[in-house]
């Protein structure tokens, strides 16, 4: 038991001091908040940076797929070059379907990817 000091106009006075318990500092009623640490902040801001990297590069894989399906479509272009693009923008949608798999849930939510 620790013990406090009370200090009245007729003197000091030793008085124990009940424990403060963490639910009495909050509301009764309300959970206690988790205050994230150092760390788990660091990994959320990194969490976040990797997250917006990976929708640009998302945007960026769409963007490349238009423009080689747009070459595919030119006439004037020798049929080893069309199948040559016709691989490229095959593996840039196997890489989309790997972000959507992967990211499927914030894709999801968000509805703009």
């Amino acid at each position: 038991m620790n013990i406090g000091f009370d200090h009245s106009p007729h003197g000091t006075s030793a008085c124990p001091i009940e424990p403060i318990d963490a639910r009495s500092l909050a509301r009764c009623d309300r959970p206690i908040e988790h205050v994230p640490t150092y760390g788990e902040r660091i990994a959320n801001r990194a969490l976040k940076a990797e997250t917006m990297v990976a929708r640009i590069m998302y945007r960026q894989m769409a963007k490349a797929d238009v423009k080689i399906q747009g070459a595919v479509c030119r006439s004037e272009i020798d049929s080893d070059t069309k199948a040559s693009l016709g691989e490229a923008s095959a593996i840039l949608k196997d890489a989309m379907s790997f972000y959507l798999a992967v990211h499927d849930d914030q894709a999801s939510d968000s509805g703009r990817l």
